[in-house]
């Protein structure tokens, strides 16, 4: 009830920035480590299913719950008990409505009125273009691409655009035991600044759940989370996309276009959960999820043209330019905890934690003076998955007691990287195997005998909290613990390989590119490392609870 009486929020990150311990732009930023860069040191849970984030080339941090399908919000900022891992900076639970036993909706408007979000000076006003910007010149302003047949140059009313966004959701029975929550969002906010778009581009947000409480000792439910939303690409600087890129030379490209096409994302997770009560202290939980995320290339060129200007040599004139961005992440999971009050003292908890990764990412770009390949794949082997394995292991005891309540337990993560790499820094070192892509060729490695598996690596993490009760208004706390956090998979798997736009060598002379040629020029930039360890955190904490006044605590 709080959250939908939230008039001013619109999305999951307005709604965590108030919490207690967050930073208040969005960011998800909790003491110095955020969910919005590669290290995702803050991990994002939905309905109990991790949201992994940092395992491609880029962050890929799923987000996509409207507030009006969101039950509760908890954040943990520090102080992590074992039954969570991968954390360094903290955690943030969302856990999205169920059906309910009679039929509810409700349904949102938000009408975003056009030049709301402009001020200050005019674009088409700007110093830079002083002297260049010939309105009162009916040569200039008539002058013609030659390539597209349009207007060279074409001043937009960009402060004019209106926008508005949409959330709903409806829940009710099916039958008796069997209910139903289906939600969703979109948006079309205004763009109100030099933009290939007027408004933002299509999008989908929904979320949905179906709970079976067949029997009063055992629930089921299955739910899951969708988004889908596409952008315009463009790596080139010159002549890419509208906008104010290039010192603004930019400003006159086309509407919707871009230089490379478009890119599909979307988003998905799926999950099946039952809790079984064995008695009345005792129960469990299984959760078993899979997730996808996937970007998709749309209308991008197949070759790169010249840098183009318009007749007075200083504004951009659009160009193809042969690049795209491609790749899917795919995570199966199973999550089981155990949880037991064995008596008035001890709440007993302890569980598992697998997944199963297939991952590949392939980002290519050549922008005539400056080719480059960045991927993840198995074994130097564009569009291949790589598989590795993530498991982990907790037990832990919350014991309450007069005047004290400890929280100690311990951790075991095992990560099995799954892929062989070269024996030693020699090896990636020499003109031989790196010299360019296709000269490094896993097969004439290991017919060598120069590759090992990659070991497997293990951490224990103990940690134990202690909160001791001054009144019934204060409380002091404290914490020690050790907290590991597996490395992205761009680092660990990632290759970069780059050169300064010479092409491919027709090495047969057959005066095709084959697939043996491909990338036979690009040089080496960056090679990930599998055999990285976790990266590790020791924590200690001691701090002070007040609630002095009403809604009020002072948190020291």
């Amino acid at each position: 009830d709080d959250i939908e009486r939230s008039v001013m929020v619109k999305s999951v990150a307005d709604l965590i920035s108030l919490e207690p311990g967050m930073d208040v732009n969005g960011q998800g930023m909790i003491r110095g480590g955020d969910m919005n860069s590669i290290a995702a040191d803050v991990v994002y849970y939905v309905d109990g299913v991790k949201m992994t984030s940092n395992d491609g080339l880029t962050l890929n941090n799923f987000t996509g719950v409207g507030k009006y399908d969101i039950e509760s919000i908890s954040i943990i900022t520090g102080g992590l008990s074992a039954e969570y891992g991968n954390a360094q900076a903290g955690v943030i639970n969302i856990v999205t409505k169920e059906g309910t036993d009679s039929f509810h909706g409700n349904f949102e408007y938000t009408n975003e009125l056009g030049g709301a979000n402009h001020w200050g000076p005019n674009y088409y006003d700007a110093a830079i273009h002083k002297g260049h910007m010939e309105w009162d010149n009916s040569e200039w302003v008539n002058e013609i691409d030659s390539t597209t047949g349009k207007l060279a140059h074409q001043k937009i009313d960009y402060t004019k655009y209106a926008g508005y966004a949409i959330q709903a959701n409806i829940t009710g029975p099916l039958m008796k035991g069997v209910s139903f929550f289906l939600g969703g969002r979109t948006n079309n906010n205004a763009v109100n600044s030099i933009s290939p778009l007027s408004h933002s581009a299509d999008n989908f947000e929904g979320t949905w759940k179906l709970s079976l409480n067949l029997h009063p000792k055992i629930s089921l439910k299955f739910g899951g989370v969708y988004s889908q939303n596409w952008n315009y690409h463009s790596v080139a600087g010159v002549g890419g996309i509208k906008g104010m890129g290039d010192d603004g030379k930019n400003i006159f490209l086309p509407m919707e276009n871009a230089s490379s096409g478009k890119i599909i994302n979307t988003n998905q997770m799926s999950y099946m959960a039952i809790s079984h009560m064995l008695s009345e202290r005792t129960y469990y939980e299984l959760r078993v999820s899979n997730s996808i995320n996937a970007q998709t290339p749309e209308d991008f060129p197949d070759s790169t043209m010249e840098i183009r200007k318009d007749a007075d040599g200083w504004f951009n004139l659009p160009r193809d330019v042969y690049a795209y961005d491609e790749g899917k992440r795919t995570r199966f999971q199973v999550k089981f905890d155990f949880t037991s009050q064995f008596n008035k003292n001890n709440l007993l908890k302890t569980g598992i934690d697998y997944t199963d990764y297939s991952v590949w990412a392939r980002n290519y770009s050549d922008v005539l003076n400056s080719r480059r390949l960045h991927y993840i794949g198995y074994h130097h082997r564009t569009g291949n998955p790589v598989q590795p394995k993530q498991f982990a292991w907790y037990i832990q005891d919350k014991m309450e007691y007069k005047g004290l309540v400890l929280n100690a337990g311990i951790r075991m993560d095992h990560f099995d990287p799954s892929v062989k790499h070269p024996l030693t820094t020699a090896i990636a070192a020499s003109d031989y195997f790196y010299d360019t892509f296709t000269r490094f060729n896993y097969d004439s490695l290991e017919s060598f005998g120069l590759l090992e598996k990659t070991k497997p690596i293990t951490a224990w993490s103990p940690r134990i909290g202690v909160a001791h009760p001054i009144t019934d208004r204060s409380m002091i706390h404290f914490f020690y613990g050790h907290i590991y956090q597996l490395a992205s998979f761009y680092t660990m798997y990632g290759e970069r390989w780059v050169n300064d736009g010479t092409r491919d060598t027709d090495i047969n002379s057959n005066n095709l590119n084959d697939d043996t040629e491909l990338y036979n020029t690009l040089e080496e930039s960056f090679f990930g490392n599998p055999r990285l360890t976790y990266e590790k955190t020791i924590s200690f904490e001691l701090g002070f609870d007040w609630n002095f006044y009403s809604d009020y605590i002072l948190a020291l």
